[in-house]
């Protein structure tokens, strides 16, 4: 009987064990899922529009392609990573997006297949560190204490706008590089107008 108490007692250990680690790991592993969520999280992020087309193509392939052409564009302070966002909810999957950065400033662009098509859509934001986060998140005098403490000068604004737009035009050449490549024509500049306004 010892001998049986002894093992039950084991084997009770042993399961708590695992249970506790089990636990840790859910833990642990539902933090690291909130910080890449606030990390790739752009607040008021606008989007640049969507273009469609009717053949398909692939995402990491685009992605290249737009890499590619902006490294040639030797834009200054410049990085570029691939993220992820949820699809829908926690439980979704994962859609892998290409970031664009500058400092504080994202343009992240989605290039995906839909049906037995593909499209490529881009929207552009900015990252708040937790300091911005925190004082945003102030009633009352969060707005006016961002504005103080993060007011930008016209130089700062200029390269804001020189970013997303020489980003932007970089996006419309990778795409007519695969439009081209399927035989379509190159995109007007009315079709230009309407893939920023859409």
């Amino acid at each position: 009987m010892r001998h049986i108490f002894l093992i039950n007692t084991s084997f009770g250990a042993l399961w708590d064990s695992l249970a506790s680690i089990a636990i840790w790991v859910l833990v642990f592993w539902f933090i690291a899922h909130i910080f890449q969520k606030i990390n790739n999280e752009v607040p008021e992020a606008h989007s640049n529009g969507c273009h469609s087309f009717d053949f398909s193509f692939s995402s990491l392939e685009f992605y290249s392609i737009l890499e590619n052409i902006i490294k040639q564009r030797e834009m200054p302070s410049i990085t570029m990573s691939r993220v992820t966002h949820k699809e829908g909810g926690i439980f979704s999957s994962d859609r892998i997006y290409l970031r664009i950065s500058r400092g504080p400033l994202i343009y992240d662009v989605c290039a995906a297949p839909f049906g037995n098509g593909f499209f490529v859509s881009s929207w552009q934001g900015e990252t708040l560190d937790i300091f911005r986060r925190i004082i945003v998140a102030l009633p009352g005098i969060g707005k006016r204490l961002e504005k103080a403490f993060y007011s930008k000068t016209y130089f700062q604004a200029d390269t804001d706008a020189m970013f997303h737009g020489g980003v932007h035009s970089c996006l419309k050449s990778a795409i007519e590089t695969i439009t081209a490549a399927h035989g379509i024509r190159p995109i007007s500049e009315v079709d230009k107008r309407d893939l920023v306004s859409q």
